[in-house]
C-alpha cells in the first residue's frame, strides 16, 4: 500500500478497528442503517474525524440519501483507513458491492499528490469541485450563468423532439406545463436562479408557446407576464418560473420558522453563519449580506421582488411560548399589525427597538411581569397610550418552558406547501374578470372553450379579432 501510515495508527490498529465495527450492531442486511450505525460507532470512538462546522463543537461525518453515501471528514490517512474498513464490513456483512469505479475522492486545499495516493488506496477515482451529487452542482456559482447552461441545453434538447407546429394551442400549453416548467424544479428547489437563466428559459417556453417550432420568430400574441397567471384570471395558467423558484425556496425558510434548533441542518447554519441560539428568527429575518450566496437568496426571499414586504412571515401564525423567537414591537403578534405601528410614539420612545418579547419582562413567583425602558419620562398623554398598550397585551403574555410555535396560515393543516405560497405570490388585487372564471367552470371540455369575444377586453393589448377561435387544454 502506498505511503506510510499516520503516527499512532498500525495495522494491530486497523485490525482491532476491524473487529470493534463488526462486533457492533451491524447485522441489517439491507445495509443502510447498519452502515449509517457503523460510521456513528467509528466517529464516537475517535476512528474517523468528520468536518468541524464554525468554532463550536458541531461536527459531520456523513450524510446519505437511499444508497447514496457522502463522507466529510479532515484529510487524514486515520480517516481512509476507517472508510476503507467500514466499506468492506458493509460488503461482508450486506452481501451487496460498493461500486468504486462510481466514487470519488474530492480533496479541498489538499495536496493533489495526496489525493491521488489515498484514491488508489480506496481504489476510486478523484474528482474536483465544482461536481454533481444527487444532481446538484457542488462547489459551482449559482450566479455565474455557465452553471446553468446545462439546464438551459436541456430545455433546447427537448424541444428538438417535440413537433409543436403540428399541436394545438391547448397542446403546446400542457406540455409546457407538465414538462418545460417542470425540467428545473429539482434544481430550483435548491438555488434562486438568475434573472437571465430566467430570461433564457422563459424565451424557449414563449417561442414553444406562440410559434411551436424552434427556427422563426412569431408574433406573441399577449405578454408572458399575462399569459402567467391563472385561468380564473384571464391567463393560461402557465408557471411563473420566479414565482415558482421562490415559493420552492420559501420550504427552507418554512423549515427554519417551524424547525428552530431542532434540525441537524438548522444547526449546521446556526453554526456557520453566527446566529443566536434562543434568537433565531429574528437573525434569520436580519440576516444581510453575510455568508455564501445560497444563504444570502434565502435570507432576502421573505422580502419578495421589491425587497420591501414579508411575504413569507406575515403568513405565519405564532403559538406564543417563551418569546424568544418573537420581536415585541416589529411583530404583529398582539393583533393584525405591529406594535410599532399601532403605538408609533412609545416606539420611537423605547430604548430597544428590535428587543424580544422575552426582553420585555421577567417572571417573578411565577407571574409574568412587563417592563418597559424608555429614553425619557412619558408624558401625560404618553402615559395614556403606554396604558392603551398595557390593556392591548394583558391578556397575551409568555409561557414558561415552552418554545414559540409557528403555523402557516394558507393551509388547513398549518403546513408550507409550495402550491399555497406560489398561490400567494401571483394572487392579484381589483380582479374583475368574472367571465373567465365562467368559463373555467363550464362543463365542458377545455379543448372546445371558444368564442373569447371579450379577449381584447380582458387583457390588454391582444391583437386578436373577436371571431378568433382560442384552444386550450
Amino acid at each position: 500500500m502506498p505511503g506510510s501510515l499516520a503516527p499512532g495508527f498500525s495495522l494491530i490498529h486497523v485490525a482491532k478497528s476491524w473487529k470493534r465495527l463488526m462486533g457492533g450492531r451491524f447485522t441489517h442486511g439491507h445495509g443502510g442503517p447498519c452502515h449509517s450505525y457503523s460510521i456513528s460507532v467509528a466517529v464516537s470512538k475517535g476512528f474517523f474525524c468528520g468536518a468541524k462546522i464554525g468554532e463550536g463543537e458541531l461536527e459531520i461525518s456523513h450524510l446519505q440519501f437511499a444508497d447514496d453515501t457522502l463522507f466529510m471528514g479532515e484529510a487524514t490517512e486515520n480517516n481512509i483507513w476507517t472508510v476503507k474498513c467500514i466499506m468492506r464490513a458493509f460488503e461482508l456483512v450486506s452481501g451487496l458491492k460498493v461500486n468504486y469505479r462510481k466514487s470519488s475522492l474530492i480533496g479541498i486545499n489538499t495536496d493533489d499528490e495526496w489525493i491521488e495516493k489515498m484514491a488508489w488506496l480506496l481504489s476510486c477515482k478523484t474528482d474536483v469541485l465544482p461536481c454533481k451529487y444527487l444532481g446538484v452542482p457542488l462547489g459551482a456559482n449559482p450566479r455565474r450563468l455557465v452553471t446553468w447552461k446545462p439546464l438551459i441545453e436541456t430545455f433546447r434538447r427537448k424541444l428538438s423532439a417535440w413537433k409543436g407546429r403540428f399541436l394545438s394551442l391547448g397542446g403546446r400549453i400542457t406540455l409546457i406545463n407538465s414538462m418545460l416548467s417542470s425540467l428545473p424544479v429539482f434544481l430550483m428547489s435548491f438555488y434562486l436562479l438568475p434573472k437571465q437563466v430566467i430570461y433564457e428559459l422563459d424565451k424557449i417556453r414563449r417561442n414553444f408557446l406562440w410559434g411551436g417550432a424552434k427556427e422563426g420568430r412569431k408574433i406573441a400574441w399577449v405578454s408572458w407576464d399575462r399569459v402567467c397567471y391563472s385561468k380564473k384570471e384571464g391567463g393560461l395558467g402557465v408557471k411563473n418560473l420566479r414565482w415558482f423558484n421562490m415559493a420552492l425556496l420559501g420550504k427552507w425558510w418554512s423549515r427554519l420558522v417551524v424547525e428552530g434548533e431542532k434540525g441537524l441542518w438548522s444547526r449546521v447554519l446556526l453554526e456557520k453563519y453566527g446566529g443566536k441560539e434562543g434568537n433565531w428568527l429574528s437573525w434569520l429575518r436580519e440576516s444581510r449580506g453575510l455568508g455564501s450566496s445560497w444563504w444570502n437568496d434565502v435570507c432576502k426571499l421573505n422580502r419578495g421582488l421589491d425587497g420591501k414586504d414579508e411575504w413569507l412571515f406575515s403568513n405565519f401564525k405564532l403559538n406564543l411560548g417563551d418569546g424568544k423567537s418573537v420581536r415585541f414591537w416589529n411583530d404583529a403578534w398582539a393583533g393584525g399589525d405591529t406594535l410599532a405601528n399601532i403605538f408609533p410614539r412609545l416606539f420611537l420612545l423605547a430604548t430597544e427597538k428590535n428587543c424580544s418579547i422575552y426582553d420585555m419582562g421577567h417572571w417573578t413567583d411565577g407571574c409574568w411581569v412587563w417592563r418597559f425602558q424608555w429614553r425619557r419620562i412619558l408624558r401625560a398623554w404618553e402615559e395614556d397610550k403606554l396604558n392603551q398598550l398595557t390593556e392591548a397585551i394583558q391578556h397575551i403574555k409568555p409561557t414558561q418552558d415552552k418554545k414559540d410555535n409557528w403555523s402557516w396560515r394558507l393551509h388547513g393543516e398549518g403546513k408550507y406547501t409550495t402550491r399555497s405560497a406560489y398561490e400567494q405570490l401571483v394572487k392579484k388585487e381589483d380582479n374583475k374578470l368574472m367571465e373567465y372564471r365562467k368559463l373555467w367552470s363550464a362543463q365542458v371540455p377545455s379543448k372546445m372553450a371558444q368564442g373569447f369575444k371579450d379577449f381584447k377586453k380582458g387583457l390588454e393589448h391582444v391583437m386578436v379579432y373577436h371571431s378568433v377561435v382560442i384552444v386550450v387544454e
